[in-house]
């Protein structure tokens, strides 16, 4: 039951810090900081059909001006930019078109981590203490 126990707490341990190991590969792999300005809204249906739209940014790297879709995830917090809008974005020196905005920390753990977490931790520390 121990065994087990430390299993089911390792699993919500990992849901719940998932995203935040994510954000710090990404903040790693987008590691050049440029001001960007929103140039308007690209349509897009979801995951469940809804019809969304993900901000198109213009920024200069090197030189050369660039014009990239941020691509917003899943359990990103929705945030809108508004057409003129600056924005400080990150990008990848590899491949400047590729661009990403890191979220608040905090905004991370977000509620449907939450409860997924506590569920998986409380059941494994009740096998670990029984």
């Amino acid at each position: 039951m121990v065994y087990i126990g430390a299993v089911l707490l390792v699993i919500g341990s990992g849901i719940l810090i998932q995203p935040v190991v994510k954000q710090l590969f990404y903040i790693q792999r987008y590691s050049v900081k440029v001001r960007a300005v929103c140039t308007g809204q690209k349509p897009y249906v979801n995951y469940l059909n809804l019809k969304m739209k993900n901000p198109v940014f213009t920024y200069t790297y090197k030189d050369r001006e660039y014009t990239s879709v941020l691509g917003m995830y899943k359990y990103r917090e929705k945030e809108e930019y508004a057409e003129g809008q600056e924005a400080e974005v990150l990008l990848d020196p590899s491949n400047p078109n590729e661009i990403y905005i890191p979220q608040p920390w905090m905004s991370l753990f977000g509620t449907e981590r939450l409860l997924p977490f506590l569920v998986f931790a409380a059941a494994g520390l009740w096998m670990i203490l029984a």
